[in-house]
């Protein structure tokens, strides 16, 4: 960097910024947020550059309230190309914010369908460019203020990079005729980012935890008043669910049942990392809701009970997936190319589970887009074979 980054602070530097790196081509891109310290997480700081710029913007400043409004227009399809590594999570929390993402080059996209064998910031600025990034910062709380000089120079170094990263492996891919399918990727993967907000997982928090599975009908009961009682302290104080009582520690509480302090205690100490007290009284007071409980619910056991198909359509499901798969390696060989960029994983998994009979019903499936269906249709169709009679 030529001169230290603008702090964009207030609402009309916000929208000056925006003006201004709206007749840019291309601008990088990156945000953090507060993940790590607070139960929702939200965009604590963003990055831009292009040409001579780099920018910070401080979206907690009093001015600016959290409001990215100014910033719908840079930052959506019709601004310009917004280079960003990896941009599932900044989609997503942009959305949040009330800004739809568009016109996207994927740096982290870019490097793994090119066959980068690592394709993290970090290792694939130092492979392609020889640069070393500091990611000494990474675990900060970045909704923490004011913002330091060290603080402000790493979140800048995020991005002045990002569009030499982009001219060489942009470069590389339309080179190798795969600019399309990056394309179409990218777009699947912002559409999927909006979607999970405005379609969020229905499955309740307990059902979604890592392990459950592995309990008994009754501990889950107990373990279902566990997470409720967990998800209201930790948004009381406003802290990650994970980081006020890891999900682990309520599974072995589950399966034993406490019911005084000090068998608590026996489990795991210390149970909370903040307000201990206060939270092992909540989750006493839930065993003994759960164990009151004694089973789930019907609509709560539902959740553990996907349909399962029957041995013929099974059988059936495998043949295509083994057909399909053979097909796709194949192709990937005969391009030279990696085998997401013939057809992605999500794609060739929803079509194996929905099978479809046409063309018009294999462009229905998110994320295959018209180019694959006009130049691999037809191959798809025939690998899957007939489709299954009820």
């Amino acid at each position: 960097m030529s001169s230290p980054p603008t702090i964009v602070d207030t609402r009309s530097a916000l929208v000056a910024l925006a003006a201004r790196a709206g007749l840019a081509e291309r601008i990088a891109l990156d945000l953090e947020a507060n993940g790590r310290f607070a139960y929702r997480a939200r965009v604590s700081t963003l990055q831009l550059a292009w040409a001579d710029e780099v920018v910070v913007v401080d979206p907690l400043a009093p001015d600016i309230g959290g409001d990215l409004a100014p910033l719908g227009h840079l930052l959506g399809g019709a601004g310009p190309v917004k280079v960003i590594h990896d941009v599932g999570f900044d989609a997503r929390l942009l959305t949040e914010a009330g800004i739809a993402l568009g016109n996207v080059h994927d740096t982290a996209l870019l490097a793994h369908w090119l066959g980068r064998a690592s394709t993290g910031l970090a290792s694939v600025a130092a492979s392609e460019l020889g640069v070393t990034l500091d990611k000494s910062l990474q675990a900060q709380d970045w909704s923490a203020r004011p913002l330091s000089d060290r603080s402000v120079q790493y979140l800048a170094s995020d991005v002045v990079h990002l569009l030499s990263l982009d001219d060489k492996l942009w470069g590389e891919a339309e080179a190798r005729g795969i600019v399309g399918e990056v394309l179409d990727e990218t777009e699947y993967r912002l559409a999927s980012a909006a979607r999970a907000v405005r379609e969020p997982d229905p499955r309740p928090a307990f059902a979604r935890a890592k392990g459950v599975d592995a309990l008994s009908w009754a501990d889950r009961a107990v373990f279902r008043r566990l997470v409720m009682a967990r998800e209201a302290e930790a948004e009381r104080m406003d802290t990650p669910a994970g980081e006020l009582v890891p999900t682990a520690v309520l599974l072995a509480i589950a399966r034993a049942r406490p019911a005084t302090l000090r068998d608590l205690r026996r489990i795991k100490s210390p149970v909370a990392r903040r307000d201990p007290a206060r939270v092992a009284e909540a989750l006493l007071a839930a065993v003994a809701l759960g164990v009151g409980d004694g089973d789930l619910s019907p609509a709560d056991r539902a959740w553990f009970e996907p349909q399962k198909l029957s041995p013929p359509l099974a059988k059936a499901r495998r043949e295509r997936d083994g057909r399909l798969s053979a097909w796709r390696k194949a192709e990937a060989v005969a391009r030279s190319v990696h085998e997401q960029v013939v057809l992605p994983g999500h794609c060739a998994t929803d079509i194996v589970d929905e099978n479809p009979g046409d063309l018009e019903a294999l462009a229905a499936i998110p994320g295959v887009g018209a180019r694959r269906v006009a130049r691999y249709g037809a191959a798809i169709l025939a690998a899957l074979g007939e489709p299954d009679t009820p």
